[in-house]
């Protein structure tokens, strides 16, 4: 029994995997912008050009600056304000 649910396990990461590798799912970038952006004959660039893991970096910091300042004006956002 134990053979049999490793292999059906092991059968379904395959052909997720190769479903994920044939790239059917596009991105909001890929499928819209970068669409738009080639019927009106311009070229698709970033606001800001970030190459690699940095730009993963940048918005975990700025998730994370953000979140921070939504957290130490928790009270004045939600609750004082409310008062005035």
């Amino acid at each position: 029994m134990k053979k049999i649910m490793v292999l059906i396990l092991g059968l379904s990461f395959l052909f997720s995997a190769k479903a994920l590798a044939e790239e059917k799912w596009k991105g909001l970038d890929e499928a819209v912008i970068e669409k738009v952006a080639e019927e009106k004959g311009r070229a698709p660039k970033p606001l800001i050009e970030l190459e690699g893991d940095t730009e993963l970096f940048a918005f975990a910091l700025l998730s994370g600056l953000s979140g921070f300042v939504a957290g130490y004006y928790w009270r004045k956002l939600l609750s004082e304000g409310k008062r005035a």
